[in-house]
């Protein structure tokens, strides 16, 4: 039988409070995000919607890297 250890104590939290990641330019209040597509292989585009008046506002964002590679489940 395998031996559970607890994992390691980390640094307490941040008590600062979290900043919005998108303000609708409308409503002022937080848009969710909605969807993220590939633009090219260097750009993905990420769409944010307003859940108050479904307003949506679109936004460039620079790819680092390959995130992950797609593989096949039946191989």
């Amino acid at each position: 039988m395998a031996s559970i250890r607890p994992f390691a104590k980390s640094t307490t939290p941040s008590k600062a409070p979290i900043e919005p990641l998108l303000l609708c330019p409308v409503c002022n209040i937080e848009m969710c995000l909605f969807g993220i597509e590939s633009e090219s292989d260097k750009r993905d585009l990420y769409t944010f919607e307003c859940v108050a008046c479904s307003g949506l506002e679109v936004r460039g964002v620079q790819v680092k890297g390959v995130a992950s590679v797609i593989i096949p489940l039946n191989e």
